[in-house]
């Protein structure tokens, strides 16, 4: 061994050590809890979007009853079939009949008090959904903040592991006694398939891209924090119901803040970016919603390259570094504003309440759906789902760099077990 360390390489034994050890950030880089806790955040906001949607179709039909002092047989078959397809969709159950027989409304002397009950059946049904909904928008709000927490753990996390990643790395990069350089092709095909290339000589630059588009992703969310804070501080210095609704209702995020290139551009969104496994930002234009999607996935054809420092994976470090340290912020600052968005929830779910008191409330309880579907749609898309997003993009680009660099260390030692 002696020989080898006048030689100027690396001892075998230091690199079995790098190589047989427990991997400093891979230890770390796992995303299930979050991963799970987003998923629970996302299906809440489509079981609240349902109930939101059940709860103005009940509004149209009540609208539709009382508009019509007594209903005949057809139309109220028509209104039976509908409320329980409502009714089954959110495995919603009442004690007494929704409608009564369809006898009722067969005859004339029965019609109008047939067309009354089910008239205040719709109303009492609204009212339940209206608090189920009330239950999923808290049940919402405490999952968002719950992902905050989780992302900024993993983050802090990230970073500290990062610095002695950062520096065996460099260490690699800066001794010029060390060959690391070899003919020896490795296969790369799970990371082909993580960024959605076709060769494995693509990733360094679809790496590249991913992490420089994870930034721009993260720098559009400071703007976006920016416009939902006033969109709350306007919406909570609205002195009536109405004012709320206007302010929560048919604005929109431009999705040029993103600086990505436009895959998709039509009058309801536009979709952007390709990030890992061909995921999307999809970004609304009439309400403040933005979804992560599945874009198309590619087909590997060649998934093996050698590996030499010409992949410059300390370049990509201090990129994944910049991106660590802008998702932090972004956390933080999401944080920063845990009040205001207490306050906005109280005050939705305030007015959402005095807006459904009436049993017969028809166009008012379509407005209350529209302040929780609105204000749900926009904190949880626009905050936990990015974050996450370009967390993943973050973990998966340090595992990238993490191989390189343990294929480096297998040259290193190939390398020198011939010097020897």
């Amino acid at each position: 061994m002696q020989a080898v360390l006048e030689t100027g390489f690396v001892p075998v034994a230091a690199i079995d050590n790098e190589i047989t050890n427990e991997d400093p950030v891979l230890r770390e880089l796992e995303l299930g809890e979050i991963s799970g806790q987003c998923k629970s955040v996302v299906n809440d906001l489509d079981t609240m979007e349902t109930a939101c949607e059940a709860l103005e179709e009940l509004s149209d039909m009540s609208d539709i009853l009382s508009k019509n002092n007594a209903i005949g047989s057809d139309a109220a078959s028509l209104a039976a079939i509908s409320s329980e397809s409502i009714c089954r969709r959110l495995g919603y159950v009442r004690e007494k009949p929704i409608m009564p027989s369809m006898e009722s409304f067969s005859y004339s002397n029965s019609r109008k008090q047939a067309t009354e009950y089910t008239l205040e059946s719709f109303g009492d049904v609204a009212k339940d959904v209206i608090e189920a909904i009330k239950t999923f928008f808290k049940k919402l709000v405490a999952g968002i903040m719950k992902v905050f927490g989780m992302i900024k753990n993993f983050i802090l996390g990230i970073l500290r592991k990062m610095g002695l990643l950062k520096s065996q790395v460099k260490q690699i990069y800066d001794d010029k006694k060390t060959d690391v350089e070899s003919e020896r092709e490795v296969d790369f095909s799970v990371f082909c398939t993580t960024f959605n290339v076709e060769k494995a000589s693509q990733l360094n630059d679809k790496v590249t891209d991913v992490l420089n588009d994870s930034l721009n992703v993260s720098d559009a969310l400071k703007r976006i924090h920016d416009t939902m804070t006033t969109f709350y501080n306007v919406a909570l210095a609205t002195k009536d119901v109405q004012g709320l609704i206007n302010e929560t209702t048919g604005e929109s995020l431009d999705h040029k803040i993103f600086k990505l290139k436009v895959v998709e551009d039509n009058k309801d969104y536009a979709t952007l970016g390709d990030f890992i496994h061909g995921k999307q930002i999809r970004v609304y234009k009439n309400e403040y919603k933005v979804e992560v999607v599945d874009g198309e996935k590619v087909t590997v054809s060649d998934s093996t390259m050698k590996v030499g420092k010409d992949l410059e994976l300390l370049k990509l470090l201090d990129t994944a570094e910049k991106l660590a340290e802008a998702v932090e912020a972004n956390v933080k600052r999401s944080e920063k504003n845990k009040e205001g968005f207490k306050d906005l929830t109280e005050t939705v779910l305030k007015v959402a309440g005095k807006i459904a008191t009436k049993a017969r409330s028809t166009q008012e309880n379509k407005e209350a759906a529209k302040v929780f579907r609105t204000v749900a749609q926009t904190t949880v898309s626009v905050t936990s789902s990015l974050l996450y997003l370009v967390s993943e993009n973050l973990t998966e680009s340090l595992k990238y760099i993490e191989f390189c660099k343990r294929e480096l260390l297998v040259n290193a030692k190939e390398n020198a077990t011939k010097v020897t």
